[in-house]
């Protein structure tokens, strides 16, 4: 072999793989390009979001612990007038009934004596 057919060879071998990666390289590029779009599509087709708000209960109960030993049942309905977000103070209006009083504690507990 002659030395021009030597380097034709290295040329052409190096123009093959050339040509070799170049081919991978934009077959890969597609694939990703491809992927990308997918991914991108599903992007934009959000879900809607849907909040369920339930009504506001207007009726309940309030528990008043007094200093000197008394507990308080309220029942009704109750108005919030201010919540206190303000920085005022709470006030609430109350209407309904006084369930009871009793007093702080669990009540004593007796054994029976059996008959």
């Amino acid at each position: 072999m002659s030395k021009y057919s030597k380097e034709n060879e290295r040329i052409t071998k190096i123009f093959k793989w050339t040509v070799i990666i170049t081919v991978l390289l934009i077959i890969a590029l597609t694939i990703y390009s491809c992927a990308a779009g997918q991914q991108a599509e599903e992007l934009k087709e959000p879900e809607p979001l849907i909040i369920e708000i339930p009504e506001r209960e207007t009726e309940g109960s309030v528990t008043v612990y007094t200093s000197d030993g008394a507990v308080y049942g309220f029942y009704g309905d109750i108005k919030i007038i201010n919540d206190g977000t303000d920085g005022n103070q709470i006030t609430i209006e109350l209407y309904g009934w006084l369930v009871g009083e009793y007093q702080h504690g669990e009540p004593e507990y007796k054994e029976e004596k059996a008959l």
